[in-house]
Formats: structure tokens, C-alpha cells, sequence
């Protein structure tokens, strides 16, 4: 029997198979260098949410160490999302990213006050960080699977992040994305 992350993952995918999913979400587990989700070869995109001094017993002592495991998802040519990091870590992801040829871009933080009282589902100020990242990488794989055309095609401007979110609000079903 694997270690219970590895059958998990394995049990994921076979899951996203069988029932013919369009699009999946994978989150990593320790690490992405060395993680069993990286069997992935050509995700539509990447993202590398906030690093810190987590799983150091694996990934390493320090900041750029742990960076390095992070940015084993990256891939050749694969447009990538980061977060706003330290220096120390957005050095090594930035080194990475041209090494591979991968477009690597910092997702902006979602502004509260452009969710005109909209909440988010998780509370905490971070939790904006992380939404500004899974908007990026949603318009993202949008734009690279010919699906913003698609949904967009009659509107008449660039939709905000607002209008993304309500679009996957209340538009499409989460439960075939997510």
C-alpha cells in the first residue's frame, strides 16, 4: 500500500476520469518537486500560494530551499501565478520560472472594497491574497482553453474580479470545476 497522499492522489485522478471532468484543481502536498501530484506534465497553469517555514524536516531549512521544492510544479512554457513572497523565496521562484521559460506573474491581491460587501467563504485578511491568486489562475485557464471567449463573447469590456467571481458564483457548476 503507498503512503495515504500518494493512494489519495491516485484515487483523485481516477475519480476525475470516470467521471469525465473537465477541469481539476490539484493542490500539492508537501511540496511540488518531489509531491505525487506532480505526475501532471502539462497543467493549464500553476499557481505557488504564500511560502513559509513549513514541512522543514522535507523541504529544507530554509526560506529559498523551500521555495526550490515549491517551484518543482513549474513547467516549460506553462503560464505560472505566484503570490507576493519575501525576497528569499520570490528570488529562487523567479530563477526557476526563467530557467523553464515559464511566464511567471504575481496575482494581485483581491481589494475589499471592490467586493462591495461580498464576503469571502474563509475569513482573514490572507484569504484575500489567495483569492487575487485563484481568480488569476481561473481567468488564466479561462483564456488558454477558449472558454472566456465562450462566456464572455457578448459582453462589451474586460470583466473585473467581481464579475468573475459572481460569474462562478452563480453561472457555472463549481462542483464539475472544483
Amino acid at each position: 500500500m503507498p503512503p495515504l497522499f500518494q493512494f489519495l492522489t491516485v484515487l483523485a485522478f481516477k475519480i476525475f476520469v470516470c467521471e469525465q471532468v473537465d477541469v481539476a484543481v490539484i493542490e500539492v502536498g508537501l511540496g511540488g518537486e518531489k509531491d505525487s501530484t506532480n505526475v501532471i506534465k502539462e497543467p493549464a497553469v500553476c499557481g505557488i500560494t504564500s511560502l513559509g517555514m513549513d514541512h522543514m524536516e522535507v523541504l529544507g531549512d530554509t526560506l529559498s530551499k523551500i521555495a526550490l521544492h515549491k517551484a518543482g510544479i513549474l513547467k516549460p512554457d506553462i503560464p505560472a501565478f505566484t503570490v507576493p513572497q519575501l525576497s528569499e523565496a520570490m528570488d529562487v521562484l523567479q530563477e526557476k520560472a526563467i530557467e523553464l521559460s515559464v511566464p511567471l506573474e504575481v496575482a494581485a491581491p483581491l481589494d475589499d472594497e471592490n467586493l462591495k460587501g461580498l464576503k469571502l467563504g474563509l475569513s482573514g485578511d490572507h484569504q484575500l491574497i489567495n483569492a487575487g491568486l485563484a481568480v488569476s489562475l481561473c481567468k488564466c485557464w479561462l483564456r488558454r482553453t477558449g472558454n472566456w471567449e465562450k462566456i464572455f463573447h457578448n459582453v462589451g469590456y474586460t470583466p473585473s474580479i467581481l464579475d468573475l467571481f459572481v460569474l462562478y458564483a452563480l453561472h457555472i457548476n463549481l462542483y464539475d470545476i472544483w
